[in-house]
């Protein structure tokens, strides 16, 4: 009888060897602080990735997020290396690049889309045209050149833009920096006529009216600024 349960209680000892064994093996050993484990689907991937436990995700887009965000934090690139998705990875690279303030690593992205917003950030981060040449995505390339040229008050980048924008981006500036000779650059002769009543309304001076020469507008002008002795 004691030799039953001398086997019995050895059995049972080895049993529990052997199970704690594998569970070391596998890694997944119970962690007792993980809060996040106790939740399941989308509420434990996404506690997982407020707590930048990204090892602990699932592969997918979730993951890389989380990559990206320690990437970031640790201003190291080397942190993106791990994903294994081009885009994701374009993502985690450019975010670095935020963090580092470092433009050259947009030359070397894989992706063109995250390759044209590198570029347009620095564009308008730096005031500085030339990386809004290399935007590839045309309307973002607009974009760049009219923001950056509002930014620097610099009509020369109007240049570059559509008619429309271009006349949008004269007429602002103008208007901004109080420049009548701009003024006659806007395409429409109307829009030369009411951009130099801004810049009456804006310095409270008769001699921009003077310029105007549709009488509504002028007498329009004089009379925004006081003048009562108007044009017929």
């Amino acid at each position: 009888m004691k030799k039953t349960i001398i086997i019995g209680v050895i059995i049972t000892l080895t049993a529990f060897i052997f199970i704690a064994g594998c569970s070391g093996a596998t890694g997944k050993n119970v962690d007792t602080d993980d809060k996040c484990s106790s939740l399941s689907g989308g509420a434990k991937e996404n506690c997982y990735l407020e707590e930048k436990e990204c090892n602990q995700m699932q592969a997918g887009n979730a993951q890389d997020s989380c990559v990206a965000e320690l990437a970031k934090e640790a201003k190291d690139i080397k942190g993106c290396d791990s994903i294994v998705d081009v885009k994701n990875k374009a993502y985690c690279q450019t975010a670095v690049a935020f963090a580092l303030d470092d433009v050259s690593i947009c030359a070397n992205l894989a992706d063109q889309n995250w390759q044209d917003n590198c570029n347009y950030h620095f564009a308008l981060e730096d005031n500085d045209d030339t990386f809004c040449l290399v935007v590839s995505n045309e309307g973002q390339q607009q974009d760049c050149y009219f923001k950056l040229a509002a930014a620097t008050d610099n009509p020369l980048l109007c240049e570059y833009l559509d008619k429309v924008k271009k006349d949008k981006c004269v007429f602002d500036i103008a208007v901004k920096t109080n420049d009548l000779e701009l003024c006659q650059y806007v395409s429409s002769a109307t829009n030369r006529d009411v951009c130099r009543l801004k810049l009456a309304e804006n310095t409270g001076d008769e001699k921009y009216c003077d310029y105007i020469g549709s009488k509504i507008i002028k007498n329009n002008c004089y009379g925004k600024i006081g003048k009562t002795d108007l044009q017929s």
